[in-house]
């Protein structure tokens, strides 16, 4: 598997290829980094549908070696929603599966788990419901909960409502909430028709060249 910071690529790239991974790795053991890397970026990249779908901002994700974060997420320009916290440049992502059996509602999940970690500053919480619709909690409930907590956090919900997926901002603020179909999302057109993007976007004054092969596949190839 390729971890590499200059490589940036479209949520339907990025999820294609996991899934053409998981069809390569059926008769073989597949490596626990490769295994994790694909279904962390293939939740960020149904959040990244359903963030462009708002904003029109083409987002770019990057599977991370690394524990913390999950995902990076990067845009060229800031967003002109309000509510929408991307500012343009490099934003992290922490990816996390939320059970409907867990133990403790998710508010409380959320502030005595998530909250008591240390994250960069700005760092989007991505939290994917397991179950169609609503939780025990509802989004709104949630959000009332997280209120008070004083975190340098952003905490998005994905869901699946309706036949749809939904994602919403629960703090520190409820806003963002868009039902989207990914099959729709997931086929516009990016101005980079490749689904590659090769950029030092950490240090945008140093120049390289790198060269990718057409089909490029960073859960099984390497560059």
């Amino acid at each position: 598997m390729t971890f590499d910071d200059h490589l940036w690529y479209t949520p339907a790239y990025i999820a294609k290829k996991g899934l053409e991974a998981i069809e390569f790795y059926k008769d073989k053991k597949m490596p626990s980094d490769v295994a994790a890397a694909i279904e962390e970026t293939q939740l960020a990249a149904v959040w990244a549908m359903g963030a462009r779908k708002a904003t029109k901002l083409e987002l770019y994700l990057q599977p991370v070696k690394e524990t913390n974060p999950d995902v990076r997420v990067s845009c060229d320009v800031k967003s002109n929603s309000e509510s929408f916290p991307f500012n343009g440049g490099i934003m992290e992502i922490e990816v996390t599966r939320y059970e409907e059996h867990a133990n403790g509602n998710l508010s409380e999940f959320i502030i005595n788990g998530k909250f008591k970690k240390q994250y960069a500053d700005e760092t989007i919480i991505l939290i994917a419901l397991n179950k169609p619709g609503e939780t025990s909690e509802g989004w709104k409930e949630i959000s009332e909960k997280l209120a008070g907590c004083k975190v340098p956090y952003n905490v998005f919900l994905l869901g699946r409502m309706d036949g749809k997926y939904i994602i919403g901002r629960v703090y520190p603020k409820l806003d963002f909430l868009v039902p989207f179909n990914i099959k729709e999302e997931g086929s516009k057109e990016y101005t980079n028709p490749q689904g590659i993007k090769v950029v030092n976007l950490h240090y945008p004054s140093r120049t390289f060249s790198k060269h990718v092969p057409e089909g490029f596949n960073p859960f099984i190839d390497d560059v």
